[in-house]
């Protein structure tokens, strides 16, 4: 996680608050380092089905919804770990017919070992 990287996103989303855009100010928190903001690693969940899900629906696939659960600041210079596991698949019928759901979890570590927080995102695949 680099200061660029931070400083980038906070420009791009409209972040003001200073803990995010201020060194010092940041460093009351984060011992003069950056914080990034808990957003910033909904940057880096992508959404890679696998490919053994055996889900018999052929017809259109899209994202669902997103969610952000931040345990722990991360810090400019952090190197975080991503690992991503299905957490989750089922079936609901709907107005336009039946639909899959399937959701993935996004888990970041930093070189410490904290998890720092965990990004869920879920498509669904509707005939």
């Amino acid at each position: 996680m680099t200061r660029e990287l931070i400083l980038d996103f906070v420009e791009g989303v409209g972040e003001t608050n200073p803990i995010f855009t201020d060194t010092k100010a940041a460093s009351e928190q984060a011992d003069d380092e950056l914080l990034a903001p808990p957003m910033l690693v909904a940057v880096f969940a992508n959404f890679d089905e696998p490919e053994d899900l055996a889900l018999k629906f052929e017809g259109h696939n899209y994202m669902a919804g997103q969610y952000i659960e931040p345990m722990a600041p991360i810090k400019a210079g952090d190197a975080l770990t991503c690992t991503a596991q299905v957490t989750n698949v089922y079936q609901k019928t709907g107005r336009s017919g039946p639909m899959a759901f399937v959701v993935i979890e996004h888990s970041f570590v930093n070189q410490r070992g904290e998890k720092v927080a965990v990004v869920g995102l879920s498509s669904v695949r509707r005939q």
